[in-house]
């Protein structure tokens, strides 16, 4: 999975993946500067990306697979390929991680560091725009009532 990624052969599967990215929406040059800028990591079923309360600060665009995302360990939303997670933490890297990301499926992720997000986001704005709107949404989906 993650080899079909890697190298020069996975050079054009890893950008086209990156453009398909709803931070990217199909933005060409913005896909190419990511695709080199990304450590590619494989995930396997059930392993953690990320977890609560945790420091670190990058943001994973998710490639290939699904994960699930849990807040003090309830499921609360599912994520998958061209969609990211960590962006809270990458755009502000003083507070802690705000949830659990647990695969549900082997997985491919790209991890961009905060720095290069910040970076990126200082080029093209359009980044942080889109991040905005997918904190909106989410924060929609969060607040909606059960049932």
């Amino acid at each position: 999975m993650l080899e079909s990624f890697e190298g020069e052969k996975g050079r054009a599967r890893r950008v086209e993946a990156i453009a398909r990215q709803l931070l990217v929406a199909g933005n060409q040059a913005l896909a190419e500067e990511i695709a080199a800028a990304v450590e590619l990591r494989a995930v396997p079923a059930g392993a953690t990306l990320i977890a609560q309360a945790d420091g670190d600060a990058d943001l994973f665009l998710i490639l290939e697979g699904e994960f699930q995302v849990l807040v003090d360990g309830a499921v609360v939303a599912k994520r998958g390929a061209g969609e990211h997670v960590g962006e809270i933490a990458a755009i502000q890297p003083a507070l802690l991680r705000t949830a659990t990301v647990v695969a549900r499926s082997d997985a491919v992720v790209g991890k961009l560091t905060e720095a290069a997000l910040a970076d990126l986001g200082d080029r093209y704005p359009s980044v942080y725009k889109a991040i905005a709107q997918q904190l909106a949404g989410r924060l929609m989906q969060r607040n909606k009532p059960a049932g």
